[in-house]
């Protein structure tokens, strides 16, 4: 369960770390919604109990289920594309946004310039 999470962090969000999945989720905390983050920690926790024999008796495996399906469904629905695209956008914008205030101040102060 929680490779598969880790294996769509890597795919779709580019989030590579060797430090397994709690180390991928403290990257993602800003590109997953709260209750996605929630979910995929829950599933990193049972795995982590889940290594020791006597700890798996407290983990809730209808919980662990409901949160790994969460978090596998928001993450299939990630396209990599259309984020880098969004990404792209959101810069270009600034930029543009920029050089129109540039363009603005430099028409509205050149005429009070003497010469």
């Amino acid at each position: 369960m929680a490779d598969e999470i880790s294996t769509l962090l890597k795919e779709r969000l580019g989030i590579r770390r060797r430090a397994g999945l709690k180390g991928q989720l403290m990257l993602a905390r800003t590109l997953l919604p709260s209750h996605v983050l929630k979910a995929a920690r829950g599933v990193a926790d049972a795995a982590r109990l889940g290594a020791h024999p006597k700890l798996m008796k407290q983990v809730d495996l209808a919980q662990t289920r409901a949160d790994f399906d969460l978090a596998v469904r928001h993450l299939r629905e990630v396209d990599p594309r259309q984020r880098r695209i969004g990404i792209l956008l959101g810069m270009v914008t600034g930029l543009l946004f920029n050089l129109v205030i540039l363009a603005l101040a430099i028409v509205l102060l050149l005429p009070l310039m003497p010469f």
